[in-house]
């Protein structure tokens, strides 16, 4: 999971008119006798729109915004509502009304795999155990009595203690670390609350299931086989500088050059698992710039 910077509004997304719509039939549902957290509106639909799903494509390069990988090569992009438009689900029990009003707000979509997205039996290699994973209806706050309660309170959201951790709004490398198994987990030294988000962001947007952590595991083996392979042409290097055999000592010097740039193309937000590869690239900095 990496920082992305916010796409701009595609000009096809008609937000305002589905607003009107929800708020009228939620009105007539108040009217009618309904109470507010009952409320359900079920033909969403100006967030479907094409070019809505064309600028999520391009702004996250056809990634996952949560777990990174290429979403294009086996399943459909879910369109994702990272506060839920219709329900929210506080714990097994307990069912709330959704951010109805936020259905086709552009800061609240992303493109989501569909493992991430939806909620279903996998393997969490963590717990070893099979469980339900996958974020669907889930958005835990710290503190539940910060939930905007409806559209009327302005800065409701703004006063949210949300858990999760957002591409947009947050730098999600700040919290992440990955072990030599695959597996994500907290960085080392982040304060309580911040360990809560990486810890809460890991489990709702399912981030250890078994397939996606032997994805990540063949990145960071392939990252760790070019990190040895240029230790051991760096150490030649030098022996042949040593022995005064210039030009081979150069012409490795190309191929650790080579190698160092080949790295470095897996930083770039277009390749899958770049915040795997910008983690463990960091750990290496000092050697590589040497």
């Amino acid at each position: 999971m990496i920082q992305i910077d916010r796409p701009p509004q595609p000009a096809d997304l008609d937000d305002t008119s589905e607003l009107e719509a929800v708020l009228q039939a939620r009105g007539e549902h108040l009217s009618s006798g309904g109470a507010p957290d009952t409320f359900r509106f079920k033909t969403f639909a100006a967030y479907k729109a094409k070019a809505v799903k064309t600028s999520l494509k391009t702004a996250f390069a056809g990634k996952c915004a949560y777990c990174e990988c290429f979403y294009s090569a086996n399943q459909p992009m879910d369109v994702e509502h990272w506060r839920p438009k219709g329900r929210v689900r506080v714990d097994k029990q307990t069912v709330i009304q959704g951010y109805y009003w936020l259905a086709a707000n552009w800061d609240n979509l992303l493109p989501s795999c569909i493992d991430c997205n939806r909620s279903r039996k996998q393997f969490d290699v963590v717990s070893g155990k099979e469980i339900a994973i996958g974020k669907a209806d889930q958005f835990p706050l710290a503190d539940e009595a910060t939930r905007a309660p409806d559209h009327e309170d302005k800065a409701a959201l703004d006063r949210e203690a949300t858990l999760l951790i957002h591409p947009y709004e947050d730098d999600p490398e700040r919290f992440f670390a990955y072990d030599d198994r695959g597996a994500i987990r907290p960085r080392d030294g982040l304060s309580a609350a911040d360990r809560q988000r990486a810890l809460t962001s890991i489990d709702v947007y399912a981030l250890n299931r078994s397939g996606l952590v032997a994805e990540r595991l063949e990145v960071i083996r392939l990252i760790d086989q070019r990190l040895a392979l240029i230790r051991a042409l760096a150490a030649l290097r030098n022996d042949l500088v040593a022995r005064e055999l210039d030009d081979v000592a150069e012409l490795v010097a190309s191929l650790i050059d080579s190698e160092t740039r080949a790295l470095e193309e897996r930083l770039d937000r277009r390749q899958p698992f770049s915040g795997v590869a910008r983690y463990l690239l960091a750990e290496a900095a000092g050697f590589l710039s040497s």
